[in-house]
């Protein structure tokens, strides 16, 4: 049975892959996730809009609280099979 679900979380990956979707998340590459991970970013952002401790943050913490939180949701909904490992080993330079 492991072996199948190591398959599965391949094809999911390789397929990915094949869609361009990116490792890292950031504004400019947003429209490349699939549509369940825009979702749940704007969803983010409207939700982080609403509250009353965000506005009040200056403009890059803003900033890099979003991309923070959009990169784990894109993490955990485009690229679920990666484990923490992978993700250590494709971070950014």
């Amino acid at each position: 049975m492991e072996e199948a679900t190591g398959h599965a979380a391949t094809a999911q990956a390789l397929q990915a892959m094949e869609q361009g979707v990116p490792l890292h998340w950031s504004p400019q590459r947003n429209a490349a996730y699939p549509a369940a991970t825009r979702l749940k970013v704007r969803q983010l952002v409207q939700s982080l809009s609403l509250s009353s401790w965000f506005c009040c943050l200056p403009g890059p913490a803003r900033q890099a609280l979003v991309a923070a939180a959009a990169s784990d949701i894109a993490r955990t909904t485009a690229w679920p099979t990666l484990t923490a490992a992978d993700w250590q080993a494709a971070a950014p330079l």
